[in-house]
């Protein structure tokens, strides 16, 4: 390392950053008595200061020489009270494994699993987070904990998901709403296609759907609704109405009919516009409160 870990009756460790991408230089000094000093997470002093802090039973000096674009945190401990220094690198090219700087004894990594039930979105999972544990195992066998790395974490579904499949009589479509992510390539299989503006999957309704029901059920928990829309196809016909006359609308303009009425028929397209925009968001709303 760069850094001088001995000098003048101390222990030196630090905590050093540079560029964009993470880079770090870290040395952590672990403690006669157990105390591990990481200047990564100490308490320091405001910047270009130096302070004295306590660490378990032993005083420390914190220097903070840290710009205002990195940090320059160094801990000067006394000798007598270090047991072990270790320390790493990480640079653009990656990370270098820990390695002990001043004392007498070995690191050892042993991975853990932590486990725990959590509630996504209506439905039970299993997180299993993966930790790395480092410790520095003393001459006469002795273990300290000295860093814990998260590793990667997943999610175990404990139950299937629910998964809603609607018939939309006045649209003529049936549509899935739910945890519908898990059986999308089910879905995708018998035609559906996703709707990013409802946020849900569609497709023609063709008559199969308690066939589409049954498929599903051996991969998530699914009901069938059959709802009979009066709104949406109201806010059909009104969309179909506003296109006639915006085409109309057009060919007078471009035809140069009377300009007074073609003002008067584009103020009311626009009218009818705002109407339709209304009522889908409408729609979707209690669409997403019933769905």
């Amino acid at each position: 390392m760069s850094e001088q870990v001995v000098a003048n009756g101390e222990i030196k460790v630090w905590y050093n950053t540079w560029g964009s991408y993470g880079q770090h230089s870290i040395a952590i000094a672990i403690l006669k008595d157990g105390t591990v000093v990481n200047p990564a997470v100490i308490s320091r002093p405001p910047k270009g200061m130096v302070a004295k802090k306590m660490v378990g039973n032993t005083e420390v000096r914190v220097e903070n020489s840290s710009s205002s674009k990195n940090a320059r945190i160094y801990v000067y401990i006394p000798v007598n009270t270090v047991e072990a220094v270790v320390s790493t690198t990480k640079t653009s090219s990656g990370s270098k494994g820990w390695e002990v700087e001043y004392g007498e004894g070995d690191i050892e990594v042993v991975e853990e699993r932590e486990e725990k039930t959590i509630e996504k979105n209506g439905r039970r999972f299993k997180e299993v987070t993966a930790y790395w544990n480092y410790y520095f195992v003393t001459k006469d066998g002795r273990k300290v904990l000295f860093y814990k790395g998260r590793g990667g974490s997943s999610l175990v579904p404990l139950d299937k998901p629910r998964v809603k499949l609607v018939r939309d009589v006045a649209r003529g479509i049936v549509y899935a709403v739910g945890d519908t992510y898990d059986v999308k390539e089910t879905l995708k299989k018998h035609g559906f296609r996703w709707n990013s503006t409802l946020e849900r999957w569609e497709k023609q309704d063709n008559g199969n759907l308690q066939q589409i029901a049954e498929q599903l059920k051996d991969v998530a928990d699914v009901s069938v609704e059959e709802r009979k829309d009066a709104l949406a196809a109201a806010i059909d016909q009104l969309e179909k109405g506003y296109k006639q006359l915006y085409e109309y609308f057009y060919e007078m303009y471009t035809r140069g009919g009377d300009t007074r009425k073609a003002i008067e028929l584009k103020k009311l397209v626009d009218d009818l516009e705002q109407v339709v925009i209304t009522l889908k968001a409408f729609a979707r709303e209690q669409g997403e409160n019933n769905g």
